[in-house]
């Protein structure tokens, strides 16, 4: 590879690995802000006393999840440390072998644990959300950050799950007319 070749990777794992902790940092914001906003106002919402409790769950819960998604990103560095991915111009079956190699190489369990905890975090956020919305016409019986607070994650949360189905069905529905296509 060229020098400037060199460089290019270099940065490019620099700033991946900078976007990285940034993404870790703020994706581990939010726990953090439910965590300490449910231990504090623990005792603060008369309208219904599930709130911060489900708020300290989730958040712990999440944090869980993130975690056990660092330890995965580890291996899977340690992997690609160990395991360069071949080059194109070595061939199709060396990238192959490699592939194999590579899937041989994940935690099965982990990924498990993972999902099921991403599983977990998602039918959390639904129940918190019943507890919130239920709520909603005695919220000045709450403290206004501790409801506030876990109406906009409920909100956020359901609002972009559900632009991540819309979206995952919009790329089935192309792949499905895709292949129609292709066989026709």
């Amino acid at each position: 590879m060229s020098r400037a070749a060199d460089i290019a990777l270099i940065c490019a794992c620099c700033c991946g690995l900078q976007v990285f902790i940034a993404m870790t940092c703020f994706l581990l914001a939010v726990p953090i802000y439910l965590l300490v906003v449910g231990i504090v106002e623990m005792d603060s919402c008369a309208a219904d006393s599930r709130i911060p409790v489900w708020m300290i769950c989730t958040a712990a819960l999440m944090i869980i999840e993130r975690m056990m998604e660092s330890v995965n990103q580890a291996m899977d560095r340690k992997f690609l440390n160990n395991y360069p991915k071949p080059e194109i111009e070595d061939g199709d079956i060396k990238i192959a072998e490699w592939e194999k190699l590579r899937s041989e190489n994940k935690s099965k369990a982990l990924f498990g644990l993972i999902s099921l905890s991403r599983l977990a975090i998602f039918v959390s956020t639904i129940v918190g959300s019943v507890f919130v919305f239920s709520s909603y016409s005695t919220r000045s019986q709450c403290d206004g950050l501790l409801y506030w607070s876990a109406f906009v994650y409920c909100i956020v949360t359901l609002s972009l799950s559900a632009l991540g189905l819309i979206i995952l069905g919009g790329m089935c529905l192309v792949l499905v007319i895709l292949a129609t296509k292709s066989r026709s």
